[in-house]
């Protein structure tokens, strides 16, 4: 658990509990253009945690570190990138995924074959020890 400090002014891509846009592209297809956008992998959204709990509460740890990680990520928004969130609600906290569950996309996945997504499973592989790529 990363600890909050205020007065930073300086982030890295994974501290700063924000989504990351990694690439962008137009799609030219049979309806019309469409402007595409390529994040990092991530897992399910809070409306989804809700649901699997029916509604009826999470329990206090997970609840106070998604909250102090939703508001980490506010202050980054508000006093780095001087943005406002307007539309906060559960199905826009996304839930990072477990190692073993990046591993898989990794391992199993059809990024391996993507040119675009070479670099970020290098640093998946190197971070979780995956594959051939985690030495170098």
């Amino acid at each position: 658990m990363r600890k909050y400090e205020p007065l930073k002014t300086t982030y890295d891509r994974d501290d700063c509990h924000v989504l990351n846009l990694l690439n962008s592209f137009l799609y030219k297809g049979p309806y019309g253009n469409h402007f595409c956008m390529v994040f990092e992998i991530l897992g399910v959204n809070l409306l989804e945690v809700l649901k699997r709990y029916d509604y009826k509460g999470l329990p206090l740890d997970l609840v106070k570190e998604i909250t102090r990680q939703v508001l980490m990520g506010l202050d980054f928004l508000n006093r780095i990138c001087r943005v406002i969130h307007t539309d906060l609600k559960p199905e826009n906290v996304l839930l990072c995924l477990t190692p073993d569950e990046i591993r898989k996309i990794v391992e199993d996945g059809q990024l391996a074959n993507k040119e675009l997504y070479r670099d970020r499973l290098r640093l998946y592989r190197k971070k979780y020890h995956i594959g051939p790529d985690h030495e170098t």
